[in-house]
C-alpha cells in the first residue's frame, strides 16, 4: 500500500564508439543525481548505495525510500515509492528523473494519462495541485485504516515509517511527524476539506513543492523522530544522520525561523546525547528514545532500546551494544531427519537446560560463568523455533559485567518472538 512511479528507457548513453556498459551508465547517473542534490540544498541528504543485486539506491531526502535503478536490456529503469514522504518529494523525484534524462541524453517512458506509470500521472501532468490530492487520499486511506485499528481494538500502530519505529507506543499512533492520539484518525475523517488537506500537509514531511520555511522545519521534526539515535555516533552512518540533521537545523538558521517549543527542546537534547551519551527514556520527540522491535533475521524479532549501537560482526551476526553490554545474535536452519517423524533435538550444551517459553519459540539460557580475564562474563542461549521438517535457531550470546547487567541482558533476550512477516510495510498499521 503506497504511491509508486516507475520510468524506462529503451537505450542507454552514447559514448565515442557504440552504448555505455551498465555499469558506466550507472556511475554517471550517481554522479548526476549527487549533483543534482548538491545544487538543490540537498547535499547532505544524498547517499548511494550499489546493491549485490545489481541495482544502484540513491536517496535524496532521509525521510522517504531509496529510488532504485537498474540497467535492464540495453536501456535502464528506475522505481521509487513516494508516499512516505509526500507530493513535494514526489514531485523532486521527477524533477531528478529530468536531469538525470538531459544529462544522459536519454528519455523516460512513463505509458499514457490513461495508463500511466507513475500511479498519480505526475510524470506527464505536471500537474502538482492533482499530486497533493493524490497524496490527500492516500492519507485518508491511512486514517481510516487507523481508525478501523482501533475501533477493532489494536492500539499500538506506526503509519509510514521504518519496520519496528513506533511498535511499542503507548501514547498514540506513531507517525512521520509525531504521534496521534488514538482518537485523532476519526475527528481527521470529520474534519472539511480545507481542515483535512491541513492535516494531511502536517502528516507528509516534504508536502510544499519548495524547500521553504515549512519544508525544512517538517524535515528536521522528522529526521529527530525517525534518524536520530540520542547518543554519540559508533558508525558513518550515525554521524551522516547527525549531518542530515544539523543541515535542517542551519537551514532553518538561515531563514530566520524560529522553532517551536518542543523541537527547540529537542535539538538541545539531541546536541547533549551527542557528546554526554544515551538520552533517557522520554515522552518527548524521537521514536530511538523508545523501544524499537528488529527483525534480526526471517522470523526472529527482538525489542530492545533504540539507543544500542548496531552493526554487523562479518560472519552474518549481528551486534547490538552500548559502553557496558553487547548481545550477538545469528541464525542458522537445521533439518529434521527425513522419514523420522522425529522433532529437532536441541544441542548437547543445551539439551538438559530447562525452556523458557516465548512467542512461537522456546529459549534456553546457560548459566552464567566465572568472568574471563577481563572481566567479562559471556553467557550463551538459544532460541528455538521448530516447524513441519526442522527449526530455526537463534544463538545468542549476552556480554557484561555486572550480575545486574546480566539481568538486563537476559531480560532484553525474552522479548525475542518468531514471526513471519507480519509487520505492515512503510505505509501500513502495526498489530
Amino acid at each position: 500500500m503506497g504511491i509508486d512511479v516507475q520510468g524506462f528507457t529503451r537505450r542507454r548513453p552514447k559514448k565515442l564508439l557504440g552504448q555505455m556498459s551498465g555499469p558506466e551508465t550507472l556511475k554517471l547517473l550517481e554522479k548526476t543525481a549527487r549533483d543534482w542534490a548538491e545544487a538543490e540544498a540537498l547535499g547532505p541528504f544524498f547517499r548511494a548505495a550499489h546493491g549485490e543485486d545489481g541495482g544502484l539506491y540513491i536517496e535524496i531526502y532521509p525521510l522517504a525510500d531509496a529510488i532504485e535503478f537498474r540497467a535492464a536490456g540495453s536501456g535502464l529503469n528506475f522505481g521509487a515509492r513516494t508516499s512516505n514522504g509526500g507530493p513535494g518529494y514526489h514531485a523532486a523525484v521527477i524533477a531528478l528523473m529530468d536531469a538525470i534524462a538531459a544529462k544522459l541524453g536519454v528519455a523516460w517512458e512513463y505509458g499514457t494519462q490513461a495508463d500511466c506509470s507513475d500511479e498519480t500521472g505526475f510524470a506527464l501532468s505536471r500537474d502538482f495541485k492533482d499530486l497533493q490530492r493524490h497524496h490527500a487520499d492516500f492519507f485518508r486511506s491511512l486514517m481510516q485504516l487507523a481508525a478501523d485499528g482501533i475501533d477493532n481494538g489494536s492500539r499500538q500502530f506506526a503509519i509510514c515509517l521504518p519496520m519496528g519505529l513506533g511498535s511499542h507506543m503507548d501514547e498514540g499512533i506513531a507517525c512521520p511527524l509525531g504521534i496521534l492520539k488514538p482518537e485523532e484518525p476519526a475527528e481527521i475523517l470529520d474534519l472539511p476539506d480545507a481542515d483535512f488537506n491541513a492535516a494531511a500537509a502536517a502528516f507528509f514531511p516534504w508536502w510544499p513543492r519548495e524547500r521553504n520555511e515549512a519544508f525544512w522545519q517538517n524535515t528536521l521534526r522528522g529526521l529527530l523522530w525517525i534518524k536520530a539515535e540520542w547518543r554519540p555516533p559508533h558508525s558513518d552512518a550515525d554521524a551522516l544522520n547527525a549531518d542530515a540533521i544539523f543541515h535542517a537545523r542551519d537551514q532553518l538558521t538561515a531563514l530566520a525561523a524560529t522553532l517551536p517549543p518542543d523541537l527547540a527542546q529537542a535539538c538541545h537534547d539531541y546536541e547533549q546525547a551527542l557528546q554526554a551519551g544515551p538520552s533517557p527514556v522520554s515522552d518527548g520527540i524521537g521514536y530511538r528514545r523508545r523501544i524499537i522491535s528488529y527483525n534480526v533475521y526471517r522470523g526472529w524479532w527482538i525489542d530492545l532500546p533504540g539507543t544500542l549501537a548496531e552493526e554487523p560482526t562479518g560472519d552474518g551476526a549481528v551486534q547490538f551494544f552500548d559502553d557496558d553490554t553487547a548481545l550477538r545474535l545469528n541464525s542458522f536452519l537445521i533439518e529434521a531427519k527425513p522419514g523420522s517423524g522425529e522433532p529437532v533435538e536441541w544441542t548437547e550444551d543445551f539439551i538438559e537446560l530447562p525452556g523458557e517459553t516465548l512467542p512461537n519459540a522456546e529459549l534456553r539460557l546457560q548459566p552464567p560463568p566465572p568472568p574471563d580475564e577481563d572481566g567479562l562474563v559471556h553467557q550463551f542461549a538459544i532460541a528455538m523455533h521448530t516447524f513441519d521438517g526442522g527449526a530455526s535457531m537463534l544463538l545468542c550470546t549476552m556480554t557484561y559485567t555486572t550480575p545486574e547487567q546480566g539481568e538486563t541482558m537476559r531480560s532484553r533476550l525474552r522479548t525475542v518472538h518468531y514471526k513471519e512477516i507480519e509487520y505492515a510495510n512503510a505505509a501500513g498499521a502495526v498489530n
